[in-house]
């Protein structure tokens, strides 16, 4: 099971603080762009900033080629954390907590299951962070 998601930054009110995509596959650069795509227009007032850490289908020539279409105003700069600084990444404590805290029976009777299980995780955490 592989997920992507996005965290708000800290202090910004949007309708939804968590979004992510889970899946019983590998993501690839065609999913992260998919991901990322619907998320990026701004607020009309200030841009979003995307933090991506150094996972190989964040620095695809995908993602490079697609970046130039999202630097319009309001749409999205990408910035790449430094090599090795999880504790740098909101998200990384996030997904700990969804796979860890949030989620303690780690085994699952089906795929099915499991699916339900990470979103339910991602759902409770969601629900912790709206105002």
């Amino acid at each position: 099971m592989n997920g992507l998601a996005a965290l708000a930054a800290p202090g910004t009110t949007p309708k939804q603080p968590l979004t992510w995509w889970a899946a019983p596959r590998t993501w690839d650069r065609e999913d992260l762009v998919g991901f990322l795509q619907p998320t990026l227009p701004g607020d009309g007032q200030r841009p979003r900033v995307v933090v991506l850490d150094n996972a190989s289908i964040h620095r695809a020539t995908t993602i490079r080629e697609a970046r130039e279409d999202w630097a319009k105003p309001h749409l999205i700069p990408l910035w790449y954390l430094p090599p090795y600084s999880p504790k740098r990444n909101a998200s990384e404590r996030t997904f700990r907590r969804a796979k860890h805290e949030g989620r303690p029976r780690r085994t699952q009777p089906h795929e099915r299951a499991l699916l339900a299980t990470v979103h339910a995780g991602f759902r409770d955490l969601q629900n912790e962070l709206l105002p």
